[in-house]
């Protein structure tokens, strides 16, 4: 079992990431919430082993301190409304990004990716 943590920018709209986190058994979402100094220090805590990051509208500003923390995770996945090249300015490595609305598949390929990589050791 995989610990994760997710950051969404409203609780309406990450209810389908959520679901799909949950369901997928391998996954155990132990901290959720919103772009915080709180949320900084979970991330910097090193207790998660994968981190997923719902992104605001493009002309919204993450806080530095998070976007700094966020360069350093590992394993991040981010998804949004928006395409990804209008999240550039951030320069974020990222496993995978997932254009909402998106499919469980596409989910799931996301996570396979990531399973794949912990596997080798990365």
């Amino acid at each position: 079992m995989f610990n994760c943590l997710l950051l969404h920018r409203s609780y309406l709209s990450d209810t389908l990431l959520e679901h799909y986190i949950r369901r997928t058994g391998c996954l155990d979402l132990t901290w959720t919430g919103s772009y915080s100094s709180e949320a900084v220090q979970e991330i910097r805590s090193g207790k998660y082993d994968l981190v997923f990051v719902s992104l605001p509208e493009p002309h919204s500003l993450l806080p530095e301190s998070l976007v700094t923390t966020l360069r350093h995770c590992k394993s991040l996945i981010l998804s949004s409304l928006y395409p990804e090249h209008l999240y550039a300015h951030y320069r974020l490595e990222r496993l995978h990004f997932l254009t909402e609305p998106f499919p469980a598949q596409q989910f799931q390929q996301a996570i396979e990716k990531y399973i794949a990589l912990a596997e080798s050791g990365y």
